[in-house]
């Protein structure tokens, strides 16, 4: 319970930075709008929606990267608190960022180009099931796949910045 109230506190935290992140997104969606209101929007469109939204969520991956250092620690019963993890963080935000951006970004285009393949939506979306159903697996495997990665980076960074157990040695207990 600790360690999702503190994933909760950091989204918390994360979540004026997403706001003003969409903020700076908004008057690119409001500019264009489809040609009709009911109509889905321009695979250009979409594609171009997907990059912009990476690029201005940057800055909400920069302070999660950071602030989620402390996960591990709740985990292994050190826990720290978020202002710990984000001094012990300071000097390495651009390889925690990069790291993270090396997780996220792979899983990210793929499910950007499953969306692609599968554009427009149909309507109704029942006779689709059969065609989408793969998409939507794959979809799954590859946020599965992410997660394993970004638990994998979590760990390591921890254990780089915090400080545990040397490498090839268990830890006590």
């Amino acid at each position: 319970m600790r360690y999702l109230g503190r994933l909760l506190l950091i989204g918390l935290v994360a979540l004026p930075i997403m706001l003003l992140c969409a903020l700076v997104l908004s008057p690119l969606l409001f500019r264009v709008p489809p040609p009709t209101p009911f109509a889905p929007p321009s695979l250009g469109l979409l594609l171009t929606f997907s990059i912009v939204n990476l690029a201005v969520s940057v800055p909400v991956f920069l302070v999660i990267s950071r602030l989620c250092i402390s996960l591990p620690g709740i985990a292994i019963g050190r826990p720290m608190t978020l202002s710990e993890a984000w001094h012990s963080t300071a000097g390495n935000t651009g390889r925690l960022l990069g790291g993270t951006l090396l997780v996220y970004v792979p899983s990210y285009a793929i499910s950007v180009a499953i969306q692609l393949a599968t554009w427009p939506p149909k309507w109704p979306p029942s006779g689709n099931l059969p065609v989408a159903a793969p998409f939507l697996l794959a979809n799954f495997l590859v946020g599965f796949v992410a997660a394993v990665a970004a638990i994998s980076f979590l760990s390591l960074s921890y254990r780089v910045l915090i400080g545990t157990a040397q490498v090839g040695q268990p830890e006590a207990g």
